[in-house]
């Protein structure tokens, strides 16, 4: 009797085990899943985390800090924030969320020495937020690597802005 309630315990024991690591496994799967980071980020300095995600599933990353700059000509300023800006092999991809208008164009200019690169685009609706409809630019047309000077310009009716950031392209 004393056996058999021994060996009882010990089929627990094991079972509980083999539920625990199952639990884990998941665990990291899930983890994996749902953090998964894109190849290299681009050197930005320090940053803090968005947990965002625009709607065509891109996380917004690395929020760097907000731009008020004011136009003479406009009632209210566009604040933006540079949400992410990620390079890999082929492209390096800019993404930033607007404060202050719902509809517009941002325009996004990259430039180092006498190369300069521009992209425009809209100002999009997101689920709780506004934010330029995103910029990639291909890797082969930009020429240098080193640090880039990037600027991004909103304007509405309404209102404008921009913000000027360093980028180092490796």
């Amino acid at each position: 009797m004393f056996s058999m309630q021994k060996q009882k315990k010990t089929k627990l024991i094991i079972l509980l085990i083999v539920a625990l690591l199952i639990a884990i496994i998941i665990s990291l799967l899930l983890y994996k899943k749902y953090h998964n980071q894109p190849a290299t980020q681009v050197d930005q300095g320090s940053q803090s985390q968005s947990t965002k995600n625009l709607p065509d599933g891109t996380p917004l990353e690395n929020n760097t800090t907000n731009s008020n700059l004011q136009d003479t000509n406009k009632a209210s300023t566009v604040a933006i924030t540079i949400s992410q800006i990620t390079q890999n092999p082929n492209q390096l991809i800019v993404r930033a969320l607007i404060d202050g208008v719902s509809d517009g164009t941002c325009k996004l200019s990259l430039q180092k020495d006498s190369q300069v690169i521009t992209r425009e685009g809209t100002i999009m609706k997101g689920p709780s937020y506004y934010y330029c409809s995103g910029f990639v630019i291909n890797m082969n047309e930009i020429l240098q690597k080193g640090v880039w000077q990037l600027q991004i310009e909103a304007t509405s009716k309404e209102a404008n802005g921009k913000i000027n950031q360093e980028v180092t392209v490796k």
